[in-house]
């Protein structure tokens, strides 16, 4: 959102979104592909699995929408994560 926001629950629902179409649905429409290859990319890049299969994502440096729930987002290695236990490995 203008450059300078960050919405930790929408990010989540786009992750959820982007699953589902891709990997469960098998959906392979050109343009989605196209994006989705984009944020998977981004995704990729800023993920990590730390030793007890924690799947953290480091936010870029932007401002946190006020209504995010204190346990999606901490602190690792000087930097914010956003947990994503969507992706959590039980």
């Amino acid at each position: 959102m203008k450059g300078t926001d960050f919405h930790p629950v929408e990010f989540l629902k786009t992750l959820q979104d982007v699953y589902e179409k891709v990997a469960v649905r098998e959906e392979r429409s050109a343009d989605y592909l196209v994006e989705c290859e984009a944020f998977w990319k981004v995704l990729q890049r800023r993920t990590t699995i730390n030793e007890d299969s924690s799947v953290l994502f480091e936010l870029y440096d932007l401002n946190i929408s006020p209504s995010t729930p204190d346990s999606l987002v901490v602190l690792h290695n000087g930097h914010q994560h956003l947990r994503l236990n969507c992706l959590h490995d039980n």
